[in-house]
C-alpha cells in the first residue's frame, strides 16, 4: 500500500488560539500525528531550530515569557515502527509584555 510508506504528518497548534497572547499566560502547544493513536508515538519539540524539550504531545508553557517567542515545529517518531513522521510546519509563537498599570487604565474607578 503506497499510502503507508508515505510520512504521516505532525500537525501543530497552539492553544489558545489568540494571535497575541501576553506574558504571564499560560500556553499550550499540541502536536498532532495524523495517524495512529496519540500513544503510538514519541514526540520531539524544537523551537528556532533548536531540538528539544518534551516527549508528551502536549508542550505547556505555564507562564509564557517574551524569551518564549519563536517559531516551533514538532516530530513524531513512531514508537514500534521506529519512524518519523514529516516534521510539522513551522508555528509562530508571539508574546505581548504587558505593563500591568496600562491594563486598568481602561477599568472605571469604583464609586
Amino acid at each position: 500500500n503506497r499510502n503507508e510508506d508515505r510520512k504521516a504528518k505532525a500537525v501543530l497548534t497552539i492553544h489558545p488560539k489568540y494571535s497575541q497572547i501576553f506574558s504571564g499566560e499560560s500556553v499550550t502547544l499540541r502536536c498532532n500525528i495524523q495517524r495512529g493513536k496519540v500513544t503510538d508515538w514519541k514526540y520531539t519539540w524544537r523551537k528556532d531550530d533548536v531540538d528539544s524539550i518534551s516527549r508528551e504531545n502536549e508542550y505547556e508553557i505555564s507562564e509564557v515569557k517574551i524569551s518564549d517567542n519563536g517559531d516551533y515545529r514538532c516530530l513524531g517518531t513512531h514508537i514500534d515502527q521506529k519512524k518519523h513522521s514529516e516534521w510539522s510546519d513551522a508555528v509562530r509563537l508571539t508574546v505581548t509584555g504587558i505593563s500591568s498599570y496600562l491594563s486598568f487604565s481602561s477599568v472605571p474607578p469604583y464609586t
